[in-house]
This record gives C-alpha cells, sequence and structure tokens, in this order.
C-alpha cells in the first residue's frame, strides 16, 4: 500500500530582493505575502552567507536599534558577484609618501 504523503509544515515563501539599498522593515512593508518579519530576517542572514545580499551600514532610527542596510549583488559576465557600488582602490605607494615642498 503506497501512500502519497504530502509536504508537511509551512509552504515556502520567495521573497525578492529590491536593486537598491533597502532594510528589513522595507521588506515587510512591501511584501505581499504574509511572512513574519523572523522569516524575513532569517532569509535575509541566509542570503548574506551566501553572498546574494551585502550589508552597505546601519540606518540609525529615532528610538531603538539601528537598522542595518543591505544592497542586492549582481552577477558579472564570468558568473562572479559584483556590487553595483563601486569600491574605492587603495591609494598609489607615491601618494601614501610624505609631501616635502622644496624651495
Amino acid at each position: 500500500m503506497n501512500k502519497i504523503r504530502s509536504k508537511r509544515g509551512r509552504p515556502p515563501v520567495h521573497i525578492s530582493w529590491p536593486d537598491v539599498v533597502f532594510t528589513a522593515q522595507d521588506v515587510v512593508d512591501s511584501c505581499l505575502n504574509k511572512v513574519s518579519r523572523v522569516t524575513i530576517h532569517s532569509k535575509l542572514n541566509t542570503a548574506v552567507d551566501s553572498g546574494v545580499l551585502k550589508v552597505v551600514g546601519q540606518a540609525k532610527s529615532p528610538n531603538g536599534r539601528p537598522r542595518v542596510k543591505y544592497l542586492k549583488v549582481s552577477l558579472n559576465a564570468l558568473g562572479e558577484h559584483e556590487s553595483p557600488v563601486s569600491s574605492c582602490s587603495p591609494p598609489a605607494a607615491s601618494d601614501c609618501e610624505p609631501k616635502t615642498e622644496q624651495w
């Protein structure tokens, strides 16, 4: 007797991340499905660990804890993760040397 077993538990929810800098509260406000804040934070942490999202900074709130800002990391042509925010290149060795004025 083979019985078809149904999958138990809550069905998985897919969340699409915005292409701009966002906070977890922004995702909660824009999400159409009924999803808890804990679920969104769990998915955010998983996405950061896997490299899909990047932590950009923190937003100070008038009261309470600061909110973490996230950014979606895009893939370049080679399939490597690439952030749309350009990073600063390190200064050249000649820029680091102290400049002395000659009279």
